[in-house]
């Protein structure tokens, strides 16, 4: 007896053994895809999260100076804490500064803390500026009639 064997040839007499891709050719494809897609979905996520830290930090910044500026622009200074917002346009944020007396007379230590507000509710300090300002102490002896400036920088009597 002889056995019946059969033989499937391709029209273009290729080896139907060897045309396309193996399963085991496209799960290796989709998987090192996959990976990549998931590397490059991270760092882009990481990228957003850097750079909206980066902003956060920045307007701490400029906030802090604006608030110590100020403080400058006020003309007296006063020991002492004191907190407050930045307003409707700066929600997340808040201030605080302390000011206090140093060894020289008319000399003060002044330190701004500037808060963001996160997602938890919690104030974060986010930046400290400080800074020492001179203010002129009021001379009591001075002599409003001859009108002199005792500093020499013509701001006459206060």
């Amino acid at each position: 007896m002889s056995a019946l064997s059969f033989r499937v040839e391709d029209c273009s007499g290729a080896d139907t053994r060897t045309a396309g891709f193996s399963l085991l050719e496209v799960l290796c494809a989709t998987m090192i895809l996959g990976v990549g897609l998931v590397g490059l979905t991270e760092g882009i996520t990481l990228t957003l999260k850097t750079s909206k830290e980066s902003e956060v930090s920045t307007i701490a910044i400029l906030l802090a100076e604006s608030h110590m500026e100020e403080i400058r622009v006020e003309g007296y200074v006063s020991e002492g804490v004191d907190e407050g917002d930045f307003g409707a346009d700066f929600e997340a944020y808040s201030w605080k500064h302390e000011i206090e007396a140093d060894a020289l007379d008319g000399l003060y230590k002044i330190s701004v803390t500037v808060f963001h507000t996160g997602p938890d509710e919690k104030n974060v300090p986010m930046y400290r500026l400080e800074t020492l300002l001179f203010d002129m102490p009021y001379n009591a002896d001075f002599d409003d009639e001859e009108d002199e400036d005792p500093t020499g920088l013509g701001g006459g009597p206060r």
